[in-house]
C-alpha cells in the first residue's frame, strides 16, 4: 500500500523541522527521521548550549561562508537573524548574547530551542515517523515515491534535510549524498570543517590551555600563501583550536604549514623596536621584551626554552644572528598539519550538494523540479558563531516559501 502526502521531508533536525512548521497547514506533511528521536545534532550544538544564530549585522554574515557568500545571500535575507531571534522570543524564550556576538538561550539549553520547534511542527499538522530510515527515491512521472525500510509512500515535493557527516553517532552519516547523486546531482567530496588539527612532532602539548587572542594565522599549501585569518588561537594537547583554526579548517588538508604571528607586528617592526632598545633599556630580558606584545608567559617561556637560549639574558648580548631568528620565530611560528580532527569531532561538514545545481532564490534542484536542499546536506559551511545553524534556518524557511507558492499556482 502506498502512502501519500502532498511534501515528505527526509531529516528531522533544525532545517527539515523548520521547513515543516513553515509549510501551509492545509497541506499534508511527513518528516521521516531514522533515529529515535529528533533534533540530536541540535541538541549536541555548542556543547548542549545552542549558540542558533550571531547578533551581527545581516550584511556582514555574508563574509562567513567561504567562497559561498553569493549563495547564501537570498536565504539570509529572506530569514534574518532577527528573524530567527524573533521566532525565539515569541516562544518566551530569552536569550543572552555573548561578548563574541554569540546568540543563546539564556537557559543555556539547546533543548528548549527544539521544544519550540517540535511543538509548532504538531501544531502546524505535521506528521513525524521516527525510526524510519529512507532506503530510495525515485521520480514517477509527476509524484516522488519514497521507500523506507518499513513504508512506501508518493508525494509532490521532497525536501532532502539529511545535515551533512560530522557527528555520526548524532545519525548524520551522508546518507544524502547518495539520495542526492541518484538524482543527477554532483556532490563535493565531504570533508570535517569547524575542526582542530593535529600538528606534526608538536612541542606544546605542556601548553594545552594556553590562548592567543586577535592573532594573524596563515595557510601555506605547497610553499604558498593561500589563505589568512585573524581571531583567537588555543593550544591543545595534539595541536592548535579555537576559533580562527576552526574557521580555517575548511581549507586545510595534511601537510599544510600553518603560521601564526604571536605578535601581531612584522619582522621589521619588531627588528627596530629591539635595536632601540638596546641603546635605552639593553638591560631588559629578552622574555620582558616579548612579555611588551601580550603573549601568554608560558608560552615566552616554552618558545625561549626549545629554541636553547636563556630567559634571562639580556636583549644588548644578544647578537645579531640569535636576534633575527628569535624574532622570526615569535612573527611566524610554524606548524605543519598532519590531519585534521575528523567528522567524530568536527561541527560541520564543508562539501556536500553542488550549489551550481542549486536555485539559491528558492532551495530547488535546478535538476529535478520539486526537490529541494536544505541546511548542511548542501556545499555551504559557515564560521563558528551560529552561522550554520542560521544557514539552516534560513534556507529551510526559503523552500518552504517556494513550494507554498508553488502549491497556490497549482
Amino acid at each position: 500500500m502506498i502512502n501519500y502526502y502532498d511534501i515528505i521531508i527526509v531529516g528531522a533536525g533544525p532545517g527539515g523541522l523548520f521547513s515543516a512548521l513553515n509549510l501551509p497547514k492545509e497541506l499534508n506533511t511527513l518528516i521521516l527521521e531514522k533515529n529515535s528521536s529528533v533534533g540530536k545534532k541540535l541538541l549536541m550544538s555548542g556543547s548542549g548550549r545552542c549558540n542558533f544564530t550571531h547578533s551581527g549585522n545581516i550584511d556582514e554574515f555574508f563574509l562567513h561562508y567561504g567562497d559561498k557568500n553569493n549563495f547564501v545571500k537570498p536565504s539570509l535575507l529572506g530569514f534574518t537573524n532577527n528573524d530567527l531571534i524573533e521566532y525565539i522570543k515569541k516562544h518566551k524564550i530569552e536569550i543572552v548574547i555573548d561578548k563574541n556576538g554569540k546568540v543563546f538561550p539564556k537557559s543555556q539549553k539547546a533543548k528548549d530551542i527544539l521544544d519550540c520547534l517540535i511543538k509548532d511542527c504538531y501544531s502546524n499538522n505535521v506528521n513525524i515517523h521516527l525510526n524510519e530510515k529512507v532506503i530510495e527515491i525515485k521520480k514517477v512521472e509527476d509524484n516522488f515515491v519514497v521507500c523506507s525500510d518499513k513504508n512506501t509512500y508518493k508525494s509532490k515535493f521532497i525536501i532532502l534535510a539529511t545535515g551533512g557527516k560530522s557527528y555520526p553517532n548524532s545519525g548524520s552519516t551522508g546518507d544524502g549524498y547518495s539520495i542526492a547523486e541518484t538524482f543527477g546531482h554532483t556532490i563535493i567530496t565531504p570533508k570535517p570543517a569547524l575542526t582542530p588539527i593535529i600538528v606534526k612532532d608538536f612541542k606544546f602539548s605542556i601548553l594545552s590551555g594556553v590562548s592567543l587572542y586577535n592573532r594573524e594565522v596563515v595557510l601555506y599549501k605547497e610553499g604558498k600563501k593561500r589563505k589568512s585569518i585573524i581571531g583567537d588561537i588555543v593550544f591543545t594537547h595534539f595541536g592548535l583550536s579555537g576559533p580562527a583554526i576552526l574557521d580555517l579548517s575548511r581549507y586545510i588538508d595534511e601537510n599544510d604549514i600553518i603560521k601564526i604571528n604571536l605578535l601581531n607586528d612584522n619582522f621589521d617592526n619588531v627588528s627596530k623596536k629591539y635595536i632601540d632598545l638596546i641603546s635605552t633599556k639593553g638591560g631588559i630580558t629578552l622574555k620582558t621584551f616579548f612579555k611588551g606584545y601580550n603573549i601568554p608567559e608560558r608560552l615566552i617561556d616554552e618558545i625561549l626554552l626549545l629554541s636553547d637560549i636563556q630567559e634571562n639574558v639580556k636583549i644588548s648580548k644578544v647578537n645579531k644572528e640569535i636576534r633575527n631568528k628569535i624574532i622570526r620565530i615569535f612573527c611566524e611560528m610554524e606548524f605543519e598539519v598532519e590531519r585534521k580532527g575528523d567528522f567524530n569531532i568536527a561541527m560541520v561538514t564543508t562539501g556536500g550538494v553542488s550549489t551550481k545545481e542549486i536555485n539559491l532564490k528558492t532551495m530547488e534542484s535546478k535538476i529535478i523540479p520539486g526537490f529541494y536542499f536544505v541546511g548542511e546536506v548542501i556545499d555551504v559551511d559557515g564560521d563558528t558563531g551560529g552561522y550554520n545553524l542560521q544557514f539552516a534556518f534560513s534556507s529551510a524557511y526559503l523552500a518552504a516559501k517556494h513550494i507554498k507558492i508553488n502549491q497556490i499556482k497549482n
